[in-house]
């Protein structure tokens, strides 16, 4: 019988970000009698780490913190690869794409992939060593075998850069339709915790709080909304999105919306949260290509008011509405439309994004993507 293709996944880190995440739910679903996974994270083990390691793929953490580090983690990446001889490794995020390349060639790796995650990332915006990064990575593009990316506006976006690889493979994020679904045992619970009747509308931000999430569009949109429709409410979601930060409950206080919004934090398992949602909304400015949350929210048949960023304008369709990024006024009109369909119209919305995701992002086709593409480059 022929031996599984050994495939390392290198990381820059293990946290709950789009990338990870996508990394963890293709390592649940791939084919381990064909294909033997191994993760490395140039950081620690992050929030997904033990989940990744009890699934039964090994872990290995390089624990790189800072610039001194560098060098050593680099070595003993170096060695490891030279050691394990994995017949792929497929990098992740720009700082794995660099540092994988370079430890690969001198490991004599046959198949380098690089896996680009975003897209429309603003210079003044990013750190400087991402950008450094980002624009050697475009000089250097033509020597891994292949580039995944998840989406098309990240595709364009890289080649307005200067990427060129050998070969661009587009695959998308996939969605566990099993695990993110329409459930009202959730969604009554959740709104039992908040406090809020089952007729009570409720729209949900679920982002890490950082400039590019637009947290404040979103707030700003809530004043618009709640002087229309006075029993709205709004949950947000994510790192950071709590009651330590300062900033946001000021701004929440002088919005006049103390009473209106719940914050949630991070949660793990957010697919015990949207299903509560009548709306959930993506109010991003830039830096997304396929983000995570629009599929999930989806997939669990709630209708999504997005920005135009990356490809969530193709993701959603016309299961629910697109609106220009960093324009409040025409994010709270868009709420507006749908808050005043009935419920039925709503939920024949939610349906439609439902079956989109099924029959468009399903999970188990993603990981067939990722597994023929590997079988492909590994049995040459």
């Amino acid at each position: 019988m022929t031996r599984p293709i050994r495939v390392i996944h290198l990381i820059t880190g293990l946290g709950s970000g789009g990338a990870e995440m996508m990394l963890r739910k293709l390592l649940s679903r791939m084919d381990a009698s064909r294909f033997e996974s191994t993760v490395i994270s140039l950081g620690d083990m992050g929030a997904l780490g033990d989940v990744i390691k009890s699934a039964g793929v090994p872990v290995i953490c390089l624990n790189i913190k800072n610039y001194f580090g560098l060098f050593s983690g680099f070595a003993k990446l170096a060695g490891i690869l030279k050691a394990q001889k994995p017949d792929i490794l497929q990098t992740w995020l720009y700082h794995a794409d660099l540092l994988g390349l370079l430890a690969g060639k001198i490991a004599r790796i046959a198949v380098i992939a690089w896996n680009v995650r975003c897209s429309d990332l603003e210079k003044d915006n990013i750190p400087l060593s991402t950008n450094l990064a980002r624009r050697l990575l475009a000089k250097l593009s033509a020597t891994p075998s292949f580039v995944i990316i998840n989406s098309e506006a990240g595709c364009q976006d890289h080649k307005t850069i200067g990427y060129h690889p050998r070969r661009w493979v587009l695959i998308p994020n996939g969605f566990d339709t099993d695990k993110f679904r329409p459930d009202s045992d959730t969604r009554r619970n959740v709104r039992d915790q908040l406090g809020l009747t089952e007729a009570t509308p409720l729209i949900g931000l679920v982002a890490r709080y950082h400039p590019m999430k637009g947290h404040e569009i979103f707030l700003g949109a809530a004043r618009e909304i709640v002087r229309i429709h006075k029993s709205v409410k709004f949950v947000l979601v994510g790192s950071g999105v709590d009651g330590n930060n300062g900033p946001l409950k000021s701004l929440i206080h002088d919005l006049g919306l103390n009473e209106k919004i719940f914050l949630m934090g991070y949660r793990e398992n957010v697919s015990n949260i949207l299903p509560a949602l009548d709306i959930m909304s993506l109010t991003s400015l830039w830096g997304e290509g396929f983000p995570n949350v629009v599929g999930e929210a989806m997939a669990c048949a709630v209708p999504c008011v997005v920005t135009d960023v990356g490809d969530c304008a193709d993701i959603v369709g016309d299961t629910g509405v697109v609106v220009p990024a960093n324009d409040r006024k025409a994010l709270a009109a868009a709420w507006e439309k749908l808050l005043d369909m009935t419920v039925e119209e709503r939920e024949r919305l939610g349906r439609l994004g439902r079956r989109r995701i099924e029959s468009r992002y399903s999970l188990n086709y993603v990981t067939e993507q990722y597994e023929r593409v590997y079988e492909e480059y590994a049995r040459q």
